[in-house]
């Protein structure tokens, strides 16, 4: 048993995680505190996670990029001169209020499709690993495959001499038939 260094409960020699204050254990020494504060026998220290900070970073970032997009298109993406309707083409008016509350739903969805990803798990990493993996078993899949068709190109080889011999032989046979009627005939 030990003890965790943030809220000093008592833990197992394995643990990673502690199940009281819910601080990592594993690199101890990254972690950073901000203030420490102590109240009666226990001891109290405020910690950041660095992962955490860059994640929220750039998921600000993000939503700042969603948010400037939406102001340009709000304000100038489609107001574009496009030339007069030909004479076929059908004219339909629409309210420029409506253009604008589809524009401000647009930006207000992409931020919150933004911070939906960041809080429930868009884990870039697992990604890459199953993207990894699975690059992995297709390149097993292709030299298997690929493996099946020199084998089935080295049968079918095979088969072409085999037949070819045989060919040759029932030629021969039938020519050496041929020569011993011939010679029966003659005697």
């Amino acid at each position: 048993m030990k003890s965790c260094p943030f809220c000093r409960e008592k833990i197992d020699d394995e643990a990673i995680k502690c199940l009281y204050c819910l601080t990592s254990l594993t690199s101890i020494g990254d972690v950073s505190a901000i203030a420490i504060r102590t109240i009666g026998p226990t001891r109290v220290i405020y910690s950041f996670d660095r992962d955490l900070i860059r994640s929220a970073k750039v998921a600000a970032l993000i939503v700042a990029c969603f948010c400037v997009i939406g102001v340009l298109l709000y304000l100038y993406g489609f107001n574009v001169k496009q030339p007069g309707p030909a004479k076929d083409q059908v004219v339909y008016v629409v309210d420029q209020g409506l253009l604008r509350f589809v524009k401000f739903a647009g930006g207000v969805l992409a931020v919150f499709v933004t911070v939906g990803l960041f809080l429930y798990g868009f884990n870039l990493k697992e990604l890459a690993k199953e993207a990894r993996e699975i690059a992995d078993s297709t390149q097993v899949l292709y030299r298997q495959a690929t493996n099946a068709i020199d084998e089935i190109r080295k049968a079918k080889d095979s088969v072409a001499r085999d037949r070819a011999e045989s060919e040759q032989m029932l030629k021969e046979t039938q020519e050496s038939i041929t020569s011993t009627k011939m010679q029966q005939e003659l005697i």
